[in-house]
């Protein structure tokens, strides 16, 4: 069966649902042309700034996930050759991410990369390494939706190309934000940024950065696979109560994160350190295994399932509780002990195999999720 991976966010055609975000991956045009080589069908481009930062690239890998607390920004004259050079040398769709301090900067960016030729304008309201001033406290732009309303209005009533807005995750309402976008006439969002984290350190030197060459650090944002269920609530809240387009962001690792990000209501996806990690091939594996799964399930376009999730969403205190017990198939199971680790559980036993017992066992399901021989499975009454 032939799959149709095409998608519409807000006014452009994406052939399929994959865009490169904003990040050391889009900061150059060889990066930007091996985006397209390898299949995917949009970038959004380093973040351009109006004021110059001395800043280099530093990240620290911890499990599919990376910290970075620092990395180039392109002023505004790369950003604007760099969007030029991508518009006459690729097909891609291009974002254009920006961020200023102030409304007159992000007018001057708006405008400026518009005349470049970018396709979207992405605002960075959520950039974890460069917290905004509000008063005496720092924040992040996007948590405050009374700034996101007017920064946003600010661009869009400057410009005639669509609007974007990054959320950040770490809000107490991402809903009201978005909302507070859509109000100041943003034509969707992305969600979601960074969360900031703490770079490790040397606990056997006083504390100081673990990183070659650096005598001093700072928090940064943390991105990647751990990053996956927080953005999948974000998007699925923003979804819920919103009819805004959604750009899903955060944890798209491999194929089934991102059929995970459009079940759950994203109208496409952007990824990040899956590509930092595993090089620009991995857009196709990715896109093949979307394809192969679509084939599977009998999915013609995206759009039979995008927002499937939100159909079985409900309270913590309405969830439906079916009658469950665990069974170990004796044939499988080689009494490796892999299931009997959990501190909470007193209900396995191993002898020649592994023994359930069903009095004391709570049904939490860890055991048959970490058998390695998937020997556990549920039985339902």
């Amino acid at each position: 069966m032939d799959v149709d991976l095409s998608v519409k966010f807000v006014d452009f055609n994406l052939k399929n649902p994959l865009i490169v975000a904003s990040g050391p991956l889009t900061s150059t045009i060889e990066k930007i042309r091996l985006a397209e080589k390898y299949g995917a069908a949009g970038i959004s481009t380093k973040m351009a700034i109006i004021k110059p930062m001395s800043t280099r690239m530093r990240a620290w890998l911890t499990s599919k996930s990376l910290i970075s607390p620092s990395d180039e920004r392109l002023i505004l004259k790369k950003a604007v050759l760099l969007t030029k050079q991508a518009k006459k040398t690729t097909d891609l769709v291009i974002i254009s991410n920006i961020l200023g301090d102030t409304l007159e900067s992000w007018k001057s960016l708006a405008i400026a990369m518009e005349k470049a030729g970018t396709d979207i304008l992405e605002l960075n309201l959520s950039c974890p390494n460069i917290p905004q001033e509000k008063g005496n406290d720092k924040l992040l732009l996007g948590q405050d939706p009374i700034s996101t309303m007017a920064v946003t209005r600010e661009v869009v009533d400057n410009v005639s190309i669509p609007v974007i807005c990054k959320l950040t995750p770490l809000t107490d309402d991402i809903v009201a934000i978005a909302k507070a976008c859509k109000k100041g006439g943003a034509d969707g969002v992305t969600a979601v940024n960074a969360m900031p984290a703490a770079p490790p350190i040397d606990i056997f030197n006083q504390g100081r950065p673990v990183f070659p060459g650096l005598t001093t650090h700072s928090f940064g944002g943390m991105t990647g696979y751990w990053l996956k269920p927080i953005s999948l609530r974000c998007v699925a809240l923003i979804a819920q109560e919103t009819e805004i387009p959604i750009a899903g962001c955060g944890g798209v690792h491999e194929w089934r994160d991102a059929a995970e990000m459009i079940m759950w209501g994203a109208n496409c996806f952007q990824v990040n350190t899956s590509l930092i990690l595993k090089g620009f091939h991995q857009i196709e594996r990715i896109i093949s295994g979307l394809e192969g799964f679509m084939e599977k399930m009998g999915y013609q376009s995206l759009s039979d399932f995008q927002g499937l999730a939100l159909n079985h969403l409900t309270l913590p205190t309405e969830v439906t509780y079916a009658d469950i017990t665990f069974i170990v198939d004796e044939n499988l199971c080689d009494a490796c002990g892999a299931c009997n680790i959990f501190g909470h559980c007193t209900a396995i036993t191993i002898d020649d195999v592994a023994k359930i017992n069903p009095k004391k066992c709570l049904n939490c399901g860890l055991c048959m999720q970490i058998c390695p021989k998937k020997a556990i499975t549920a039985h339902y009454h």
